[in-house]
């Protein structure tokens, strides 16, 4: 037995486990797949269309040696003190901080002695690239962004979340920002017309000007007119019908309503549409067909739905007491344990959706991946195997350095694995609830 444990989930005595061999775990069975940060707003596009001047971070403060008349910030300074200028300007939005900061010599010292300014910039620059690119960097601080920075759970499910949902500077996880419908922009227009509120209400609203490139993990590239059409956040549309409405279940019910009576108005017009074109006797009519209702264009294509990624950025977590950043790393075991589920879909119990989310499913690598590896059989499997024989399994693709060990295959730890992986898909262990 290569386990003992007092129940299921943890181990007290292993044979092939020490507290030493944390590191070499982490290293070998852990890997970064770089394509789910290709999916979305591409780190390398930002990088080149836009620069930042955080190069001059280092700048000291002028001083009456280095200017004869050191510039100052004005009324701001001698009406307030230092404390207050550095609590106002971690509220102020981006946009505004950075066109301070490049007031004089001065400004730019104070906004880059913010310890939160610093943070952002050296761990995260391409968040504020992504909120210029998007047209978003007007409605969030620098304050929100550390709080984003260091926080590591995601919003929606207390999952370990790599990215950012720019609408509404929140952390989430990769299968909370291809499933969650709170989480699919919407057009201005169209929110309006689903939710029952005025386009004048939602004009104050955030809105996401989408960037041409290359995303989700099919690589569908979209590319865009010179003025795209805005999004705006579904959830903060919703908050506004409720306050219009009354309640949820007042929105819900105007929702249903509303699209009852789309619908109903389409399948009529359809059906007069039809008869007409259909019957040799009738009279000239309009070559256009009648419109399919507007719920229909709002359709949620779930993980393959572009608006989905046009709004998200990767975002490390940083622990701001040791420094350290965690980018988020996925399972080698759970890898070779669904690499095979599309071809064998209805053998998986919990569907497509559940294999995505076991799939890309993302670990802290301080302790976070330490814990699934102690739950993940197929993880211990290739561990015990290294263990024993010396071998390991080769890097999934994706992989992005850093972490994953093995580059050279062995068929025999190989077709273990696989006969593993078959029977445990064939009794129904594999990924069972």
């Amino acid at each position: 037995m290569a386990y003992t444990s007092s129940d299921d989930n943890t181990m007290t005595l292993s044979t092939y486990y020490a507290p030493s061999d944390n590191s070499e775990i982490l290293h070998l069975l852990s890997f970064r797949r770089t394509k789910l940060n290709d999916a979305v707003l591409s780190p390398a596009k930002l990088r080149q269309n836009c620069p930042l001047d955080h190069d001059r971070t280092t700048m000291a403060p002028p001083t009456s040696s280095t200017h004869p008349f050191p510039p100052g910030l004005g009324d701001l300074s001698a009406f307030l003190p230092l404390e207050i200028i550095n609590e106002i300007l971690l509220f102020l939005d981006i946009c505004s901080l950075l066109t301070f900061r490049r007031v004089n010599t001065t400004a730019l010292a104070t906004v880059n002695a913010l310890p939160e300014y610093r943070a952002v910039i050296t761990h995260a620059p391409d968040v504020i690239r992504a909120y210029f690119a998007t047209n978003l960097s007007s409605h969030t601080n620098v304050h929100e962004l550390f709080q984003a920075l260091t926080s590591k759970l995601c919003s929606y499910c207390n999952s370990f979340g790599a990215f950012i949902f720019l609408l509404e500077c929140r952390r989430v996880c990769w299968h909370c920002h291809t499933q969650n419908p709170e989480l699919l922009p919407i057009c201005r227009g169209l929110a309006a017309v689903s939710f029952g509120v005025s386009p004048e209400a939602l004009t104050g609203f955030p809105a996401l000007r989408p960037v041409s490139g290359t995303y989700t993990l099919r690589g569908i590239h979209c590319s865009l007119a010179r003025d795209p059409t805005p999004l705006v956040s579904r959830a903060a549309a919703r908050r506004l019908a409720v306050k219009v409405h009354g309640s949820e279940d007042a929105v819900g019910a105007f929702v249903g309503a509303q699209r009852g009576s789309q619908l109903s108005s389409y399948r009529i017009q359809k059906a007069v549409y039809n008869n007409i074109h259909t019957s040799p006797y009738s009279y000239p009519a309009s070559e256009r067909a009648p419109s399919e209702p507007a719920y229909y264009t709002d359709k949620d294509n779930k993980d393959d739905d572009v608006r989905r990624y046009q709004g998200v950025a990767p975002l490390p977590v940083l622990n701001p007491r040791t420094g350290m950043l965690e980018h988020g790393v996925c399972c080698i075991g759970c890898d070779v344990a669904y690499s095979k589920a599309p071809t064998v879909a209805h053998y998986i119990p919990f569907g497509r959706v559940g294999w995505l989310r076991r799939k890309h499913e993302m670990f802290g690598e301080a302790g976070g991946f330490l814990e699934h590896f102690f739950a993940c059989e197929q993880a211990r499997s290739i561990w015990e195997a290294w263990k024993e024989k010396g071998v390991v399994v080769p890097a999934p693709e994706g992989y992005g350095g850093g972490h994953g060990g093995g580059i050279e295959v062995y068929g025999e730890v190989l077709g273990m694995l696989q006969a593993q992986l078959t029977g445990a898909i064939a009794g129904g262990i594999v990924g069972a609830e």
